[in-house]
């Protein structure tokens, strides 16, 4: 495996971010509820393991894109805790979007989405699936 500390420090990415984009297991959170999995996260080092792997347990444990939206409130744009959230908003819009039995439905989705997102895609394959011929 390559030196991932050489990598971060050479190229200003975080060490955290390059584990994610690998899919390296981070620290674990095993809280079984979001007040827990939140309460983890406040009590976690800032920028740590621990923190990441605690609001991905939240996010995990989040079953609406509202939840998802009121964690992603409560963090500045382009961090690593911001990307983990837009990841999570779009699995959830997604599903949202495939669901869609109606093209109303399925265009209320796509306005959700985050702009060239992958959610947005799903939302306008089903738009297309379902719009009349």
């Amino acid at each position: 495996m390559k030196d991932i500390a050489k990598i971060s420090a050479e190229m200003e990415i975080s060490v955290l971010d390059i584990k994610l984009a690998l899919g390296i297991p981070l620290a674990l959170c095993t809280a079984g509820t979001r007040d827990a999995a939140w309460d983890a996260f406040e009590e976690a080092e800032h920028d740590s393991e621990e923190e990441v792997a605690a609001i991905q347990q939240y996010l995990e444990l989040c079953t609406t894109v509202g939840q998802v939206k009121k964690a992603l409130a409560n963090f500045g744009s382009e961090t690593t805790l911001e990307r983990i959230c837009f990841a999570r908003l779009n699995e959830l819009l997604a599903e949202k979007a495939a669901a869609a039995t109606t093209v109303t439905e399925a265009q209320l989705v796509y306005a959700s989405c985050p702009i060239n997102g992958p959610a947005a895609d799903v939302a306008i394959r089903k738009i297309y699936e379902l719009f009349p011929e």
